[in-house]
């Protein structure tokens, strides 16, 4: 069983497929037996994540910061809840206990996880995969800037060897 840490947005998106990958991919997920870490709230892409993998028989582990305490709305047998004293220490517990990362669109919270996750694999602070759903184009310029920042010399083809951007639900 993977442990394994979604990043995602807490709104729906203006395009229906967000919320509709969002439930195949915490059914996904379910039907892998892989344990699903993620943001703590019942809301928005990353709501739905969690919802339909606990729907699906899998387990769940909601991290989140006391200040969106009011956002936990749920009660499952399979979820856990830990809350957390800030964004910082909730982010620091999903890298620490997840094997692997997959980010789904959203906003500059889950923009903020992905670097956070690139820049720990590039110092050598962990070794863990993160793929990245680039639905509807939404992290087209990740990959820009990656290219770029090697192209211009501050960031090495190895610096980024645990990243996978796919554009269907897969991990």
């Amino acid at each position: 069983m993977a442990k394994v840490c979604v990043f995602a947005g807490a709104r729906k998106g203006n395009d229906p497929i967000y919320m509709k990958s969002a439930r195949k991919l915490g059914e996904l997920i379910a039907s892998r037996g892989d344990h699903l870490y993620y943001g703590g709230s019942f809301v928005g892409c990353m709501g739905e994540i969690a919802k339909s993998a606990l729907e699906a028989g899998g387990t769940v582990t909601g991290i989140i910061p006391k200040v969106f305490e009011h956002l936990i709305t749920e009660e499952h047998e399979n979820l856990e809840v830990i809350v957390t004293e800030d964004l910082f220490d909730r982010k620091r517990l999903m890298i620490e206990e997840s094997d692997q990362f997959f980010a789904f669109p959203g906003g500059l919270g889950t923009v903020d996880e992905i670097l956070e996750v690139l820049t720990l694999n590039q110092i050598g602070i962990i070794e863990k995969p993160i793929t990245v759903l680039n639905l509807n184009g939404h992290f087209d310029w990740l990959n820009e800037k990656i290219t770029l920042f090697q192209k211009q010399g501050f960031m090495g083809v190895d610096c980024v060897k645990q990243l996978k951007i796919v554009n269907t639900v897969s991990y």
